[in-house]
């Protein structure tokens, strides 16, 4: 009788995206670095990471790109009614930001920190009746410039 020269492979696979390809002659992987430092501009270059009140602010922003613009916009902010401007861009652009989300005071209350220049009117109440004002005020706009269409 003849005896066969069998091998027992074991894999363990930890997450990741993993192809077996028993009778495959060549493997070959690339790697495209999509975010090389020669392209980016030097405030890309410089970019700290976010604080955990901006990463908060992250669950309802879609792309990292727009969450850093709305964080400039905040920064800048120096009144209440400018957060509310910004938020309401933010209200107009972003999927996961309802009007029902906007309005509650677990968003409302991430703002302050984000808006250090702003120390007056940053009552949860007073920043939701400004917020409320420059949402509507925008859809009006909105709808202005659809009808003129």
């Amino acid at each position: 009788m003849e005896e066969k020269d069998t091998s027992n492979i074991t894999f363990n696979i930890y997450g990741g995206s993993v192809q077996i390809l028993p009778n495959a002659t060549k493997a070959e992987q690339n790697f495209y670095n999509t975010h090389s430092e020669e392209g980016l501009s030097p405030v890309e270059k410089t970019e700290e990471p976010l604080s955990g009140t901006a990463l908060r602010l992250g669950l309802y922003i879609n792309k990292v790109e727009d969450l850093r613009g709305y964080l400039i916009m905040l920064n800048a902010c120096t009144t209440a009614k400018e957060i509310a401007e910004v938020v309401a861009i933010m209200h107009e652009k972003e999927p996961k930001l309802t009007h029902e989300e906007i309005d509650k005071a677990r968003f409302i209350n991430l703002l302050p920190s984000l808006a250090p220049q702003v120390t007056k009117g940053i009552t949860t109440d007073n920043l939701r009746v400004h917020i409320d004002n420059a949402v509507r005020i925008r859809n009006r706009k909105n709808k202005e410039k659809s009808i003129l269409r």
